[in-house]
């Protein structure tokens, strides 16, 4: 499963699968515990996603879209072509039923029309069910 995650998410600069406690089962994503406990807890409410963003690591990412099972958004930084953007997929784990997150963060000229596709077909593909 990681590796097939890992070639359809290529270009990706970080990539995820996480459980509700924040342990990150395969990826190379850098954030804390409790980061990636919020990144799940952010599919609980619309406003509070929205109004506090999303902390990954050192960077603070805008929640643009909020659409259960898809959250995403970018960065910003003084110049808008360099800034890096992150989608959020809740998934139905295949066999233990339990809920995880799929996590990307990409970087510019990546946009989320072509990676949030991606991350879903990957997803349903290797993981489990979009939910």
């Amino acid at each position: 499963m990681e590796e097939a995650m890992q070639e359809a998410l290529k270009g990706c600069r970080e990539w995820a699968l996480v459980d509700e406690a924040g342990e990150v089962r395969c990826g190379n994503l850098h954030a804390s515990r409790q980061e990636l406990k919020d990144a799940h807890e952010a599919f609980s409410s619309r406003e509070k996603a929205i109004a506090k963003g999303l902390m990954l690591g050192t960077m603070r990412y805008e929640v643009h879209r909020h659409h259960p099972p898809l959250i995403y958004g970018r960065e910003h930084r003084n110049v808008p072509e360099q800034s890096d953007g992150f989608a959020l997929v809740r998934i139905k784990e295949r066999g233990t039923g339990k809920k995880v997150c799929a996590m990307v963060v990409y970087p510019m000229p990546i946009l989320s029309a072509y990676i949030v596709p991606r991350l879903v077909d990957v997803c349903k593909q290797h993981v489990g069910e979009v939910q």
